[in-house]
């Protein structure tokens, strides 16, 4: 007999920053876990734990940068069969 081990294809997780003028901003992935903080004028982003392909997402905003509201665009869904890179996250005053 022959032994079979089968794993499931794990993809990326990022997309864009736009208005990032300060420093602080913590994003994270709730369903897989992993956070970054950002310093300012970061402009993109992969978070650090990929997802199984056909597993949930769910980008969010941990922690707001000092003085500025970030919003998180396209940041929900299931993971295909390739990275996922347009996740958008936009900041302003």
């Amino acid at each position: 007999s022959i032994p079979i081990r089968c794993f499931t294809n794990m993809f990326t997780l990022g997309g864009k920053i736009s208005g990032l003028t300060t420093e602080g901003l913590q994003l994270t992935n709730g369903t897989a876990g992993g956070s970054v903080i950002f310093a300012k004028d970061a402009t993109a982003f992969v978070l650090p734990n990929p997802v199984p392909y056909g597993e949930s997402y769910g980008v969010t905003v941990l922690k707001q940068p000092t003085g500025q509201t970030c919003t998180v665009t396209n940041g929900v869904g299931e993971m295909g069969d390739a990275a996922v890179d347009n996740v958008q996250v936009t900041c302003g005053n």
